[in-house]
């Protein structure tokens, strides 16, 4: 067989079943299947309620690559706003023959829609496009003779031959014959001379339903509507599925010429209305043309009496009715159905009458839609259905009827993911109605950080709400402070805030109490969660005591130095110092305020020589002065004098103390001088590094603070400017990090005038040109990024010899791989993971927060539309506070979409299918690499697929294979894991939706990741030579 007709087979086998769902609305016209001299096309049409983002045309071959032929070019369609298109033009007749599908996404459904576009000069035509059967029915799949030909006849099943008939015996129609069909029988059959291809064979598609006529069911018990008109019931939902051109519960309704879909809202806009166009329905409705026409191209119309798609109903009117060939019958004044056999008025199609405004809604509330419809008959209950924008369908609670249906819709807690387009849908046997409407759920606000305290008394606190910063949605209209005392078993109290601060008055003097801010937005059920608690105390009643524990040190001749200790409790406004020569009467009125009563000590000088002292301490507050504590005595020191007659003593003394201070200083220079230049040697090591290193061509070029990358493409940006440091501002201190070809140190450096610490990036001499141009490009995304809290941001970058140094901020903490290994405590001290039942020093919500923080500078990063490339654990620096920071840009891209086309090291374990095979990097990609990255984080630091080989991954992750979920794993966190791995990467979650699902459950505060410690708990495996390889 010809190897480009045996591809087309293989993609045509792989049509041979289908889905359909009840809440998608999806429809595939094929013009001109039969490929001639015509232009040709194929659209895919959804739902107006839908996206066409949820839609995609591709060809249907998943499995193999057609190098012959160009990628799809699918548009938007210009004429519908909820489809897409592709579109050949005449010359491209050999590009278009093949089996293509259209495919619709809602929630985790996914519905295909099959079709096949043929060569119109074949030997061979088939009946019709695709042939749909019953189980157990007698078939016949025929094939017309279009030329004669001394050839054997041959036919096909799934590309595998079924059947010859010798070159004297070709009949004018061929046909293979099933007199019970079998769902196994269902498959594409094509037909051609021995001699031909795949621009010689006709094909057409088997669709065999796994149930006997009028049945549905998993177990195909249960009975099928009556579909009229050519409906088919669809064995999985019992719903019939109508012909282009008709709509109801069973089909029944007529909507006339050139229109189609559900509720036959949509139409052909085309002069020639649907001539030559072949719609494709979900299995097992196949194709068809729309009603009206018939033939292989749907360009014939029907003949006298008939009617339908493809023409194959038959008028039999009664009671003066007429035959239309888009309706059927045309009843006459006072008689109604399919053959104007009833008498009476005509049934109405329903109409949906009430107005369904937007609905902004906040999270956790009970949502109560109405929905109103009228129609002859009128709508029943279960004919009515509410369609959430995830494609869950809600039926009513309630419905009253008098000269319309009333259906009322109860969720019980609505949820921020329920935001979108919601539809309301009737369907009776007159016709079908919908109705969108939009619904926002908004989350209530929580404020981020716990309140502070500003000032306290006895009876009052001030208090400082802090809640500038908070979680979930605003607008905040409203501000609480609740409190109560801690030791307490009594309920919150709470007080409106208007402002930044609150003063609290008439508290229990030398209390503990309990404060935190709940804040609100508008709307039912806007209050939310309280944020973090915060605890303060009231000062004790009454004049303070008198401080305590007075101690004096480094008393001299006219000075001491006076220390104390105050009760913890009370009111202190001021600490008065008070003393007097001892025997005098009174106090020289000398009083010493100090205001700062976190000072403990105060240097009391201009004291006279060899006097006795009593010094007295008391504190002071708005009340009074505490109660006189006991004076305490201060001696000081007599004034140094020296005799004469010991004088020769005192000399040969200081010669011997002068002697041994300058041994002293001596030495002190020396080590001074031995370290200053152990310092310079290593500046000077760091600056001669690559001095003897020759490059034929160098990697990077610089010129007074830019930076040109060699090779530059023709239209490729201006160089990059990046702020310069200068080499001698940069003094180097330690090794913090080293690889293969590059090295991170540690090193003081000045900025603007100021000293600060900063890691600085370079490379060794054996690194190739490949990585100094990757370390030249992070130089580039890091300019080009701007700052982020969430980015490790760039410092500056200084040339030195052709080199170029790279600093960096400075992150005390490492990188998140290290440290969370650090943190698996049960290996580092088991004596205080088993005494806190814990197995790392982490707890969840901390973990949680490394996992926002990356998700946060990867939305910045794909806002920006770089691509990382490398996102792993040991990519992200933990800084100051804990903030986790995304680093190492030498990989990353500056484009929405990257193909690599050099050899180098790859991160296998980190990376997306689609990279793995095709060495295509997208954001799309690096949301799988932080789905792996989430996984690290809940793991505390294991290696991803320990124990597998990089070329097992290569074999099982297509297979749909991945990382199993860790023990301490919530199922909602690792399900976020599954969606960043989906084979498919428009599937996966945009950076902002799983920093919105992060956030979520960080607001509330429960443990998805468990790091208590429990009965034969193990952590999760760590290969670093694994880690290297990959």
């Amino acid at each position: 067989m010809d190897p480009l007709a045996h591809l087309v087979l293989y993609g045509f086998s792989l049509m041979i079943s289908g889905k359909v769902e009840a809440a998608l609305d999806l429809i595939l016209i094929n013009s001109f299947p039969l490929v001639g001299n015509s232009e040709t096309s194929l659209i895919c049409i959804t739902s107006k309620w839908r996206s066409r983002e949820s839609i995609t045309i591709d060809r249907d071959q998943e499995d193999v690559t057609n190098q012959h032929r160009e990628p799809l070019e699918v548009n938007e369609d210009l004429k519908r706003a909820t489809a897409k298109t592709v579109v050949w033009k005449r010359e491209q007749a050999s590009e278009t023959i093949g089996a293509y599908y259209c495919e619709g996404k809602l929630k985790d459904e996914v519905t295909r829609i099959h079709t096949m576009k043929m060569p119109l000069g074949a030997s061979f035509h088939p009946v019709a496009l695709t042939v749909t059967a019953n189980k157990g029915e007698h078939v016949n799949i025929s094939f017309i003779r279009m030329a004669a030909k001394e050839e054997d006849a041959v036919i096909y099943k799934n590309g595998s031959f079924i059947h010859s008939v010798p070159r004297h015996e070709v009949p004018g129609e061929l046909e293979v014959s099933y007199p019970q069909v079998q769902p196994q029988d269902a498959g594409v059959y094509s037909a051609r001379y021995i001699g031909g291809n795949l621009f010689t064979s006709a094909y057409t598609r088997l669709i065999v339903r796994r149930c006997e006529a009028q049945k549905w069911g998993p177990s195909c018990s249960s009975h099928c509507p009556s579909c009229t008109n050519n409906g088919i019931c669809h064995e999985d939902t019992g719903e019939c599925i109508c012909p282009p051109g008709f709509m109801g519960k069973t089909c029944e309704k007529a909507c006339g010429a050139n229109t189609f879909g559900k509720t036959c809202e949509e139409t052909c806009k085309e002069n020639y209305g649907c001539r030559n166009y072949m719609f494709c329905l979900p299995d097992p409705y196949g194709c068809s043309c729309a009603t009206g026409w018939m033939g292989l191209e749907c360009d014939k119309e029907c003949k006298p009496g008939f009617y339908g798609s493809d023409c194959k109903l038959k008028c039999n009117c009664h009671n003066g009715g007429t035959c239309d060939r888009f309706k059927g019958c045309i009843c006459s004044l006072g008689w109604h159905g399919l053959q104007c056999e009833k008498e009476g008025s005509a049934d109405l199609s329903p109409q949906i009458e009430n107005l369904l405004d937007p609905v902004e809604l906040n999270s956790g509330v009970e949502f109560k839609p109405f929905c109103i419809a009228t129609g002859m008959p009128l709508p029943k209950s279960e004919e009515f259905k509410l369609l959430k924008q995830d494609g869950t369908v809600l039926r009513p609670a309630l419905i009253v009827t008098s000269n319309r249906s009333e259906a009322m819709f109860t969720i019980n807690r609505i949820q921020p993911r329920d935001t979108g387009t919601w539809v309301c849908s009737v369907q009776t046997v007159a016709g079908m109605a919908e109705k969108a409407f939009q619904v926002t759920v908004k989350v209530p606000p929580v404020p981020q950080y716990a309140p502070r305290l500003t000032d306290s008394g006895h009876n009052f606190l001030i208090i400082d709400i802090n809640a500038d910063l908070h979680l979930g949605d605003g607008p905040v209209v409203s501000t609480k402070l609740l409190y109560k005392p801690a030791k307490h078993y009594q309920s919150w109290m709470s007080v409106e805030v208007k402002g930044t601060t609150k003063r609290l008055d008439n508290l229990e003097p030398k209390t503990e109490y309990l404060f935190c801010v709940q804040l609100s937005r508008q709307g039912e059920g806007g209050e939310g969660h309280p944020g973090p608690q915060a605890r303060f105390t009231t000062a004790a009643l009454g004049i303070p005591p008198a401080p305590y524990n007075i101690r004096f040190s480094n008393t001299t001749d006219t000075s001491s130095v006076i220390s104390w200790t105050t009760a913890e409790g009370h009111s202190i406004s001021s600490i008065i110092i008070s003393y007097k020569i001892y025997g005098k009467a009174e106090y020289n009125h000398i009083d010493i305020i100090i205001k700062n009563t976190s000072i403990t000590q105060y240097h009391l000088k201009g004291l006279e020589p060899n006097t006795v002292y009593q010094v007295q301490i008391n504190a002071q507050n708005n009340i009074g002065l505490s109660n006189p504590n006991t004076s305490f005595e201060l001696k000081t020191l007599p004034e140094t004098k020296a005799p004469y007659e010991s004088k020769g003593g005192k000399m040969l003394l200081i010669a011997i103390l002068g002697s041994a201070g300058m041994t002293c200083v001596t030495i002190l220079l020396a080590f001074l001088i031995m370290l200053q230049l152990k310092r310079a040697n290593f500046q000077r090591r760091m600056a001669q590094a690559f001095q003897n290193v020759v490059r034929e061509e160098p990697a990077v070029q610089f010129n007074s603070g830019t930076l040109t990358l060699s090779k530059k493409a023709k239209n490729s940006p201006d160089p990059t400017i990046y702020p310069v440091l200068e080499w001698n501002d940069i003094k180097f201190q330690d090794v913090i990090g080293e690889g293969n070809f590059g090295q991170v140190l540690k090193a003081r450096i000045k900025k603007d005038g100021l000293r600060m610490d900063a890691a600085i990036k370079r490379m060794k001499e054996y690194a190739s040109k490949d990585d100094h141009r990757d370390f030249a490009g992070e130089l580039e995304v890091l300019c080009k990024l701007g700052h982020h809290p969430n980015i490790i941001n760039l410092l500056g970058a200084c040339e030195h010899r052709g080199y170029l140094y790279l600093a960096i901020e400075y992150a005390p903490h490492g990188n998140l791989l290290d440290f969370l290994r650090k943190s698996r405590v049960l290996e580092t001290d088991p004596a205080f993971a088993i005494a806190n039942s814990t197995a790392s020093t982490l707890s969840s919500q901390q973990l949680l927060h490394f996992a926002a923080d990356v998700a946060r500078g990867m939305d910045y990063l794909s806002q920006k539309q770089f691509i990382h490339r490398d996102l792993a654990a040991r990519n992200i620096l933990v800084g100051e506070n804990y903030v986790a920071k995304i680093a190492d840009f030498g990989l990353s891209r500056g484009q929405e979409v990257y193909v690599k086309k050099t050899m180098g090291r790859l991160p296998v374990r980190w990376m997306a299918i689609e990279s793995l095979n095709y060495s295509v990097y997208t954001t799309n990609s690096d949301v799988w690499s932080y789905g792996v990255l989430l996984w690290e984080i809940v793991s505390l630091g294991g290696t991803p697929y320990c124990g597998m080989t990089c070329a097992e991954l290569y074999e099982k992750l297509p297979q749909g294979y991945r990382l199993e979920k860790p023990l301490n794993c919530d199922d909602e966190v690792y399900d976020l894991m599954r969606q960043c791995w989906r084979e498919k990467p428009y599937e996966r979650p945009s950076f902002a939706q799983i920093l919105v699902s992060l956030n979520r459950m960080l607001e509330e505060r429960k443990t998805y990741v468990n790091t208590t410690l429990y009965e034969k708990f193990t952590y999760a495996g760590i290969d670093c030579s694994a880690e290297e390889a990959a």
